[in-house]
């Protein structure tokens, strides 16, 4: 969103237009966040696996690795979750950024979609005593909440094969739907600089 805007409001977006296509810029964008990101991860993974081995015998609770027990599925599917989910949220900044005339607008705007990523921590307490209520499937296939109830449910294990197959289909959707609208806002409002991009305009957009 940061990008996106301060590229907006410096006039950088035009040079860069000239360029590369819409849809490249974007991806480069999406590309770059996960490159930093995983980056980071790799690095808190390895600093905390080294962290073990070094004072693990200082830790007031036994630590072992041998102990622990890796299922592929689980991993894989947590992974898919917060890869898709971080894909969605980067496309909804994208999409805000683009139709926000200022930087100062648009996150004063994008703090709504902060809030609804992190709205079901809220239910935290009925997810831990009851994670396969109808509550927590409902909002698994929630726009926006579903990656983060779907960590929380399979890390206890309640997730059927069903539900994991029906899960993954629906957050590709949100994905694939999220792309198309921030391309789309992008391709609209990447140089509008003197007002927002209304719904009535994006919607003439789509429609044609």
């Amino acid at each position: 969103l940061s990008s996106v805007s301060e590229e907006k409001e410096s006039r950088m977006i035009e040079i860069l237009l000239t360029s590369i296509s819409t849809k490249s810029l974007l991806i480069g964008k999406l590309i770059g966040l996960l490159g930093v990101i995983f980056t980071q991860l790799l690095l808190l993974g390895a600093f905390a696996v080294v962290g073990i081995v070094v004072v693990g015998n200082q830790l007031p609770i036994d630590i072992s690795l041998s102990d622990l027990v890796f299922d592929p599925i689980q991993i894989g599917f947590a992974i898919l979750c917060v890869l898709i989910g971080f894909l969605v949220l980067a496309n909804v900044m994208v999409g805000v950024g683009s139709a926000m005339p200022t930087l100062k607008e648009a996150q004063s705007f994008s703090s709504i979609f902060v809030i609804l990523t992190v709205f079901p921590m809220y239910f935290g307490g009925l997810l831990l005593t009851d994670p396969d209520s109808s509550l927590a499937k409902i909002l698994s296939f929630v726009p926006i909440t579903a990656p983060l109830i779907l960590l929380f449910r399979n890390a206890f294990n309640v997730l059927t094969p069903l539900e994991m197959v029906l899960a993954l289909i629906a957050l590709v959707v949100q994905l694939v739907i999220s792309v198309y609208l921030a391309v789309k806002l992008f391709e609209i409002g990447s140089l509008e600089y003197m007002e927002k991009i209304s719904l009535d305009r994006v919607w003439k957009v789509i429609k044609g």
